[in-house]
């Protein structure tokens, strides 16, 4: 059934002035439906907290976030018989006719379960139709500097490579997680970025760096990013309970030969078909310089991506001239501030200005953003004031084995669910707004 027909049946079944939004979307975010007031920040956030909350095992069927304004998001999560995520409808209510608190709300009328349940069974099959604002596919584009940095990519055929390829796959590797801290209120994803070190080595030393930047020089970078990416999949894919609990996230920084390398990008697509996990559970980190100076391939880049499941973080985010547009790419959730912005922060007003600059611009785009290598306290204060959602450092979370992941992990706060037992529909049951108080 298409999305309009869905979303009509929803608003007429709704309570006059009750729904101040209602929107239904993919798995994705994308929207196929909408009607009522101007999406805004607030809005596109509730549509993050969506993509981060219905991922995974034991995720709700129903969500309750906050918004201003008096209003409230309800997100209600779409499935069916073969897929626990599918998609999710938005309603954007007004307070006053939420009648109680925490999770004494009032029942949805039935036409909006229902409607729910077939707009899963409608994204299940594949005939939603196009989503609003979508042109042609991304994917489809046909420029010739294109389809050259695709088909080419970095290829070196003598000695001294095929001598540094078997040194690349000597080497013994292990797979550390940095975790990214939360310094807001309500933050319900856990983000980890995977750091590659040499095995046997203490804990705290850094990255190869000098095998790394001498397989980039020879066109073989995505020989070591293949082994990451793979050993990553195996390890997630084997402990679901790691991820499965609540929304996680774990982003992998490619090196700019697989960036462009077309067979990486088919070997990432591959993988994660056959490791079968959630959608943006794996992300991979670009450098801000190569997405500015290509933008048009890094469009392609994260359509590709968003695609087969796949988020992307951008790094060392600067405001530039295509800043904005680079946020609003598909799969763009995360990005991490270039250093330089953040340096001397309580005393720079200028670096004040440029990071709540960013954050507002990100918090429109619904895209995280994490400052790092922040160790100072009253830097740490300053940037939760201005909107950044996490920082990453040696100070408020050193890299450990991945092993140690489900030891070291914090218990999360609860997040605020609405009526966990959404969905289960009573047999004679008629459309109603029940009374909590």
């Amino acid at each position: 059934m298409q999305a309009g027909t869905l979303g009509q049946r929803i608003v007429a079944s709704l309570p006059l002035m009750w729904a101040k939004w209602v929107s239904l979307h993919d798995a994705a975010g994308n929207i196929y439906w909408q009607q009522g007031e101007v999406l805004g920040p607030a809005e596109r956030e509730a549509i993050r907290v969506a993509l981060e909350s219905f991922v995974g095992k034991g995720a709700p069927a129903r969500v309750n976030h906050p918004l201003q304004r008096d209003r409230t998001a309800l997100l209600l999560r779409a499935e069916d018989d073969f897929h626990p995520f599918l998609g999710f409808v938005m309603l954007v209510v007004d307070d006053r006719w939420l009648r109680g608190k925490g999770t004494a709300a009032p029942d949805l009328p039935i036409p909006v379960v229902r409607a729910v349940r077939e707009w899963g069974a409608t994204l299940g099959c594949g005939a939603q139709g196009p989503a609003i604002g979508a042109t042609s596919s991304t994917a489809e584009m046909k420029a010739p500097q294109l389809v050259a940095m695709l088909e080419g990519g970095p290829r070196v055929d003598n000695a001294e490579a095929d001598r540094y390829l078997e040194r690349l796959r000597a080497f013994e590797i292990e797979l550390h997680a940095q975790h990214l801290t939360p310094i807001q209120s309500g933050t319900r994803i856990r983000r980890y970025e995977i750091l590659m070190r040499a095995a046997g080595h203490p804990v705290s030393d850094s990255a190869p760096q000098e095998l790394i930047r001498g397989a980039e020089a020879l066109g073989l970078g995505a020989v070591l990013d293949r082994r990451v990416v793979g050993e990553l999949l195996v390890w997630l894919a084997q402990r679901s309970e790691i991820w499965s609990g609540e929304p996680a996230q774990f982003s992998v920084n490619l090196t700019t030969g697989s960036l462009s390398d077309s067979n990486f990008l088919t070997f990432v697509r591959l993988c994660l078909e056959k490791a079968q996990l959630p959608r943006g559970l794996i992300a991979f980190e670009a450098q801000h310089e190569f997405c500015r100076r290509e933008p048009q391939y890094f469009a392609h880049l994260a359509a590709q991506l968003e695609q087969a499941g796949a988020g992307v973080v951008i790094d060392n985010f600067i405001l530039s001239d295509t800043g904005v547009d680079l946020l609003m790419q598909p799969g763009v959730r995360l990005v991490k501030l270039d250093p330089c912005i953040t340096h001397d922060l309580v005393n720079d007003r200028g670096h004040q200005a440029r990071v709540a600059a960013i954050a507002q611009a990100a918090r429109v785009a619904g895209v995280h953003v994490v400052a790092k290598n922040v160790e100072c306290e009253r830097s740490q204060a300053l940037l939760q004031a201005l909107g950044v959602d996490f920082m990453q450092g040696y100070g408020t979370s050193a890299p450990a084995p991945l092993q140690a992941i489900d030891e070291q992990r914090e218990l999360r706060a609860e997040r605020e669910i609405v009526d966990p037992h959404y969905g289960a529909e009573p047999a004679d049951a008629e459309p109603r707004l029940a009374a909590t108080g």
